[in-house]
């Protein structure tokens, strides 16, 4: 049996939040409130992530200082629209709004993945924490602009976790996967025997 496994959406979410320097506070499951703000970021995204996809909607608490904001999280639409609402200190807006722009752009018009039930639920966690937490910020500084610049659906694709390759000369080669259709190997074939054709001449 299959289900759809929220964790990697939740995770890309927390990570992108974290990186705009909002601490992660707790997590309101509706029944309980779990507080989260100990410890390294990768264990508070563990924390959080564990408390948000163990039920259907909750109220994420993020902060920076003593400005505090609450997203309200919702789990059964599609994967880009998990952040329903927020609510608090309205310095915190422009934080919160570019966190949720990249995790759009980061999951729009990608289905949720699915997992056998049941499933090694911590192991999920664990894996999926330790890639999101990867990246330094000028690295995923070059997934972005790789994404910006070049993403174009169907024919350059970047990944959300895709390989760099730093250089010294100030720059990065970041993943890609370009498209290659039958009519490329058609045409590549005809180049290809237009070729040896030449050379016998």
């Amino acid at each position: 049996m299959e289900r759809r496994d929220w964790t990697q959406p939740v995770l890309d979410l927390l990570a992108l939040l974290q990186q705009q320097e909002l601490e992660l506070l707790a997590v309101n499951d509706g029944e309980e409130v779990l507080r989260i703000n100990k410890g390294p970021a990768h264990d508070q995204q563990l924390a959080a992530a564990d408390a948000i996809t163990s039920v259907d909607q909750a109220w994420l608490s993020v902060g920076t200082g003593e400005a505090t904001a609450q997203l309200f999280i919702v789990l059964g639409n599609e994967p880009d629209e998990i952040v329903c609402d927020w609510s608090g200190s309205k310095q915190l807006d422009p934080a919160i709004e570019l966190a949720i722009d990249e995790h759009r752009l980061m999951w729009e018009g990608k289905p949720c993945p699915v997992t056998d039930y049941p499933f090694n639920h911590a192991k999920v966690l664990t894996e999926t924490a330790r890639i999101s937490t990867a990246y330094g910020p000028n690295e995923n500084r070059y997934i972005k602009a790789a994404r910006r610049i070049h993403h174009r659906d169907g024919e350059i694709e970047v990944d959300d976790w895709p390989l760099i390759s730093p250089s010294d000369d100030g720059g990065a080669y970041v993943q890609a996967w370009v498209w290659v259709s039958n009519d490329d190997l058609a045409a590549l074939d005809l180049l290809t025997n237009n070729g040896n054709t030449a050379n016998h001449d």
